[in-house]
């Protein structure tokens, strides 16, 4: 054999080795592609990733479930305060009607009270009337007692108006001695007064002179003291 057949030959056993070794590197390569090993990774990521879904579903239904007890809780709790309120309300407006019926019932004891008053002053006043027609008949059976001393009316009468006359004429005069013993007190008051007055300002004038009398005799000791003084200093 000659040496380029020898070297042809050899050079095709390496390219054939060469192919082989990257037919056995691809089929490697290829059965542990990262694509594989990727997938796997994606797949157990899935699984992961799953499981947080579900981790994440079942916290969100849990939270759904503790968030409707809390709704259903705050339901509750504002139905109590609903019925709480609402029995307040029926309180006060219980509280608001017996405070009316007792309101009423304090109105209806006025108005009793205030009919019975009203009965009772009616009562006093027809006793009132009746006392007062009592004491007419009384006045008029004195009167008709001091009209049977008198036959004829008409000199009843007329003694009657001259005795209103006659007493009238008494009054007038038993009232003009009591003006005229007012003027006379009156008068003897201001003539007593003035007497005062004048007995006031004489002994005032008397006051007046002794107190000059006095201030002159003052100022004639004290002259006579300065002179007998100045002579008594020279």
């Amino acid at each position: 054999m000659s040496l380029k057949a020898i070297t042809r030959i050899t050079v095709f056993k390496a390219i054939v080795e060469f192919k082989s070794n990257y037919k056995d590197k691809s089929i490697e390569s290829s059965s542990r592609e990262k694509k594989n090993e990727f997938k796997s990774s994606y797949k157990d990521k899935g699984i992961e990733s799953s499981c947080r879904d579900n981790e994440f579903k079942i916290n969100y239904k849990e939270n759904r479930i503790q968030s409707c007890c809390t709704g259903n809780e705050f339901k509750s709790k504002y139905k109590d305060n609903g019925i709480e309120s609402s029995s307040r309300d029926n309180e006060f407006k219980s509280n608001y009607k017996d405070k009316g019926i007792e309101s009423r019932s304090r109105d209806n004891e006025f108005k009793s009270n205030y009919k019975d008053k009203g009965i009772e002053s009616s009562s006093r006043g027809n006793e009132f009337q009746s006392n007062y027609k009592d004491n007419r008949i009384q006045s008029c059976c004195t009167d008709n007692e001091f009209k049977s001393k008198y036959k004829d009316k008409g000199i009843e009468s007329s003694s009657r108006d001259k005795e209103f006359k006659s007493n009238y004429k008494d009054n007038r005069i038993q009232s003009c001695c009591t003006d005229n013993e007012f003027k006379s007190n009156s008068k003897d008051k201001g003539i007593e007064s003035s007497s005062r007055d004048n007995e006031f300002k004489s002994n005032y004038k008397d006051k007046g002179i002794e107190s000059r009398s006095r201030d002159k005799g003052f100022k004639t000791n004290y002259k006579d003291k300065s002179i007998e003084s100045s002579r008594r200093e020279k």
